[in-house]
């Protein structure tokens, strides 16, 4: 849920942006039926994002706490900068 700002300085590979000021109306091109993970640098803006999909029906969502800054401070692979 982050800004494309943010995206392009670093992101998950095989990852989408929807910022969160675009995410109500983009509902509908996200699957129900499959698990979502929202991202952001901190971990507030994907909580919130979490909620309001939690709202609109989806049941499989979850968010990483602590956002991409707990990410590589854990040492995980896969952040990248666009090319």
């Amino acid at each position: 849920m982050r800004t494309q700002e943010e995206y392009n300085q670093y992101h998950l590979q095989d990852s989408t942006l929807i910022p969160l000021d675009k995410l109500s109306g983009q509902l509908n091109q996200l699957p129900k039926d499959k698990d979502i993970v929202v991202i952001c640098h901190s971990g507030a803006r994907s909580l919130s994002a979490a909620v309001l999909l939690q709202q609109h029906g989806f049941k499989r969502v979850f968010y990483l706490e602590g956002g991409l800054n707990a990410w590589q401070a854990a040492g995980y692979s896969g952040v990248g900068a666009t090319q």
